[in-house]
């Protein structure tokens, strides 16, 4: 499976395709019970994260993103003249839409699309806003937030106390905050933000 997925190019045979092909080989020679396959793999937490990873699509050919971006844009753009009070609008917007769009995946094109035409009117490079975008977007204060958290939850049977985890993403978002603070001089002296 391995030696197909790596060379999933040259043969064009889908990642999924052979995964569900291994699947099958093993149930049909008895390595593992259709029973062991239902039972063992958390299906609804699959389910969640399949539908999360599909959002971003789903957003951009209803007209989401564009629907957020006049929405978005008339409360930042007079805070546009100041890079401090507008990279942290934006990183506490991101943080409180997260809440919202809770995949990392879908947030990024949406937060990007809604945030670049503010990179011309501000003066900011649309790395630095990509950057800000990327790291307020990172965050992991609720369970379904985190794909990963979603797995071993799932995994393990809902054992996972995830409190703790929370606690540090709060953490992380406020060393954030502080790290944008800072970098922002470097951006403006190398040129970055104008």
């Amino acid at each position: 499976c391995v030696v197909l997925w790596a060379t999933e190019n040259s043969h064009g045979l889908a990642s999924h395709v052979v995964a569900l092909t291994a699947a099958a080989v093993l149930m049909m020679c008895g390595v593992i019970s259709v029973a062991d396959f239902i039972k063992g793999v958390g299906w609804t937490m699959r389910l969640i994260i399949a539908i999360l990873v599909g959002l971003g699509n789903v957003f951009e050919e209803v007209g989401i993103n564009a629907y957020a971006a006049t929405l978005v844009q008339p409360l930042v753009t007079p805070i546009a003249g100041n890079p401090y009070i507008l990279l942290i609008a934006i990183t506490l917007i991101c943080y409180a839409l997260r809440f919202v769009i809770t995949s990392q995946m879908t947030a990024l094109p949406i937060f990007m699309s809604v945030m670049l035409p503010i990179c011309a009117v501000s003066n900011i490079s649309p790395w630095v806003m990509g950057f800000v975008i990327l790291t307020a977007t990172s965050t992991w204060n609720v369970i379904y937030q985190n794909t990963f958290a979603m797995q071993g939850f799932a995994a393990y049977d809902e054992q996972v106390v995830y409190g703790k985890l929370a606690k540090s993403s709060i953490c992380f978002m406020l060393v954030n905050i502080v790290a944008i603070i800072v970098s922002i001089p470097i951006w403006s002296m190398m040129g970055y933000i104008g």
